[in-house]
């Protein structure tokens, strides 16, 4: 399984791109750039393609749309955000951006789900405080973490529908789990569930 990293949007999102065999790829976090995207798809061949969104904010989905009207992709959400895509919570309009097009879903996920996607197994972790509704998506060793963890850090709360005791909870429920993962975050630098299980401050906060 390959992974590709791409800087996208007004915001430098972390979108990934998971090749999963021939014609078929997986997106996390489209947040801007179509055309740099589309043609690191093209180059692979991609002909079927699915997209996993960790929420809702507008630099996390901007091509989506975009991916939808050209290769029909499939996507997946929190069920939690799910009504956040097409409303003021994405946070376009709040950032001085035109009103979205509406994006459309096709299934929406829930805490400990599990299903596959091009015979890829995905397991979903909810990790709400960053929006009500993120999520955390498992793929073999690798966390997609969207912005509920960072190198050092944890993403904002003061937005609507964040909450930092939710955040708490889901950086714990993330650092219980057995095993050691790689964090693929979705701003800045990659880290390591270890890493952050020692390093990050929510651990020494009140």
């Amino acid at each position: 399984m390959t992974v590709k990293t791409l800087k996208v949007g007004y915001l430098q999102t972390n979108c990934y791109v998971i090749l999963a065999g021939a014609e078929n790829a997986i997106v996390v976090d489209p947040g801007g750039s179509f055309v740099a995207i589309d043609t690191y798809l093209q180059k692979n061949g991609v002909k079927n393609l699915s997209v996993l969104l960790t929420h809702a904010h507008f630099d996390h989905i901007l091509a989506v749309k975009e991916l939808s009207d050209k290769y029909g992709a499939y996507v997946v959400i929190g069920k939690d955000d799910a009504d956040s895509l097409n409303s003021d919570y994405n946070l376009a309009e709040a950032m001085g951006l035109e009103e979205l097009p509406e994006i459309r879903v096709d299934k929406t996920v829930e805490d400990g789900e599990k299903f596959e996607l091009y015979n890829i197994p995905i397991s979903v972790i909810a990790t709400p405080g960053h929006t009500k509704g993120s999520v955390c998506y498992i793929i073999d060793d690798i966390i997609f973490a969207g912005d509920t963890l960072f190198r050092e850090s944890y993403g904002r709360t003061d937005f609507a529908g964040g909450s930092y005791a939710e955040m708490k909870k889901s950086l714990r429920k993330l650092f219980s789990l057995q095993g050691e993962y790689r964090v693929l975050t979705g701003h800045g630098e990659e880290t390591s569930l270890e890493y952050e299980r020692r390093y990050n401050p929510i651990n020494y906060e009140i």
